[in-house]
């Protein structure tokens, strides 16, 4: 009797410690700023930046700031129309077209604008 209430008391204490682990885990490591996503704006107008940082970015929706959320959301907009045209599909082109970029340009002024009012 004694080995099963230690059995089920060990496996109680393992779960715990297993959902404590994941729940603590789960947190962001790193918030994005705005000096970040102007450097991942620069990156994707030059052709620079990975497409896994470009599709991380897109994929990650921004908690705590409201404007840098919707500028990920038009960034999104964005890129699912630039999909939408293109007869390939694959998220986060290397190639921009003229549209893409002038919107892409819009966003980033707006966004060192808002930058330059918070400094």
């Amino acid at each position: 009797m004694t080995t099963i209430l230690l059995t089920i008391l060990f496996t109680l204490l393992f779960l715990l410690v297993f959902v404590a682990v994941i729940l603590l885990s789960n947190r962001s490591k790193k918030e994005l700023s705005r000096e970040d996503i102007l450097l991942l704006l620069d990156g994707r107008l030059e052709g620079k930046e990975s497409e896994t940082e470009w599709a991380s970015y897109l994929s990650v929706p921004i908690h705590h700031d409201v404007f840098l959320e919707s500028v990920r959301l038009q960034c999104l907009r964005l890129e699912h129309h630039e999909q939408l045209e293109s007869s390939s599909g694959i998220i986060g082109r290397s190639k921009l077209s003229v549209h893409a970029r002038d919107q892409l340009n819009k966003i980033r002024e707006e966004l060192l604008y808002q930058h330059e009012l918070r400094c």
